[in-house]
């Protein structure tokens, strides 16, 4: 990042499109996340992770890390930091997907939290990261809500 060169990186382990991404910290170290999006032709909520920088500063052997899928199957969605998790909301399909949900490094699941869209057929997002200097810690509360799957498939 410093040298002004641009070097390719390693490639996601599934050919996705119409996903989300962002860069976010966890535990000193940074990292990019990919989720959602398109596998082929059906959406999909898995979740991909690539350490970008350790806790000491060196930049390890990048791989993308296969990590808890989300709750929700989404594509076109918000990815960003809320508090100190990474959350996902909007986004289509619309079934449920005003529910955010977030990934909780401590667990390493993915918990849906009260936070809720207000407007329920506003679903695209575009987040702006912003450096924690001057930002008050964010109470998160999580919510009992679980997604009810229907046993037809």
């Amino acid at each position: 990042v410093h040298t002004d060169e641009v070097e390719h990186g390693p490639s996601l382990n599934k050919d996705r499109y119409a996903h989300s991404c962002t860069r976010f910290s966890k535990n000193h170290e940074e990292f990019i996340a990919v989720a959602g999006g398109f596998d082929k032709y059906a959406v999909c909520n898995s979740v991909e992770f690539l350490k970008i920088c350790t806790a000491d500063g060196t930049i390890p052997q990048m791989h993308w890390e296969v990590v808890a899928s989300m709750n929700i199957r989404r594509y076109d969605f918000g990815l960003s930091v809320y508090g100190k998790y990474l959350a996902a909301f909007g986004g289509e399909p619309t079934i449920e997907s005003e529910q955010t949900e977030v990934y909780d490094p401590d667990t390493g699941t993915w918990r849906f939290v009260e936070a809720v869209l207000k407007h329920k057929n506003r679903h695209y997002f575009s987040t702006v990261a912003v450096p924690d200097l001057g930002i008050e810690e964010i109470e998160v509360k999580f919510s009992d809500y679980q997604i009810k799957f229907d046993d037809s498939g």
